[in-house]
């Protein structure tokens, strides 16, 4: 009595299993890019972008990550992206280029919240991130209001 073989999905599509080891390599390279940018929003420097990607490649379980657990690269690639964004946030001026990144970086992590749950930490980074510089910009318009001069922010 022979029993059916039940194909495994390895065995379906065995090819794109070892292909998405490179592709986890490449989006690992890419975290390290959007972290290298994110340094070099922060500080307007080409040494903090090449220290941000060096000290991102350079970390010891990085890349060993995207080759072993790859659902939390993903995760990580769009945490990265979300604190992209949050940079950003920060340089723009204008109230509709502030109300539209908040709401790509707000995209970027639910899109990572969906990915892994471990990206919640980085919620509550973003919810104590705008309190404070909204908090930070009331503070300046009343200290200025006191002083008589008229907030031109």
């Amino acid at each position: 009595m022979n029993s059916p073989v039940i194909p495994t999905r390895l065995g379906l599509l065995p090819d794109l299993y070892y292909q998405s080891r490179n592709i986890s390599v490449l989006l690992a390279i890419l975290t390290a890019f959007v972290i290298g940018l994110t340094c070099f929003v922060a500080i307007p420097r080409f040494t903090a972008f090449a220290m941000g990607t060096c000290l991102t490649l350079g970390t010891s379980g990085f890349l060993f990550q995207s080759l072993v657990i790859r659902s939390e690269l993903s995760a990580v690639f769009l945490g990265s992206i979300a604190l992209f964004f949050s940079a950003i946030y920060y340089r723009m001026r204008r109230w509709w280029t502030k109300l539209s990144v908040a709401w790509l970086m707000g995209l970027t992590i639910g899109f990572g919240v969906l990915t892994k749950y471990q990206l919640l930490p980085l919620v509550a980074f973003a919810l104590v991130f705008f309190t404070i510089v909204s908090m930070s910009k009331i503070m300046r318009e009343v200290s200025l209001r006191r002083c008589g001069k008229s907030s031109f922010f």
